[in-house]
This record gives structure tokens, sequence and C-alpha cells, in this order.
């Protein structure tokens, strides 16, 4: 996940299928959110809103999953 989330290289140099899996991480725009706000010290309304978007989806995605998945087994 974190080589294909932006930090070493640009999405845009990987081969074709890469790019679109890249591009649903949340790992990839938690550093486009990092970046824009450490680096440029500006990150525009709509981007700063599909990043966490995307990640909100994610956690409540991942939160769900673990709900009915996980049991506890008495023994």
């Amino acid at each position: 996940i974190v080589f294909l989330s932006e930090v070493f290289f640009a999405i845009d140099d990987l081969p074709h299928p890469l790019p679109e899996i890249a591009e649903a991480l949340p790992s990839t725009h938690l550093v486009r959110l990092f970046r824009g706000i450490l680096c440029y010290d500006s990150v525009p309304a709509a981007s700063l809103a599909v990043g966490l978007g995307v990640l909100a989806a994610w956690a409540l995605g991942c939160y769900i999953t673990a709900v009915v998945t996980f049991r506890w087994i008495e023994r």
C-alpha cells in the first residue's frame, strides 16, 4: 500500500491497472492531504473534502467489517 500511495513516486509512472487501484487506497489520499497542508500550506476545499470523504468511507467500511466479522469466543 505504501508503494502505491505516492510516497516515493507519482502514480502516473505506474503501469496501466495500478493507478486506478492506487487512487482508491486511503493512503494515497492521506499522503496528498499531508503534502498539500505541510508542503504547500494550502489545499483547495474540494480536494480536502474528497480526501477526507475517502478516508472517512474507508474508516467506516473497516469498522463495519470488523463489527460484522469479529466474534468473541468464550473458552
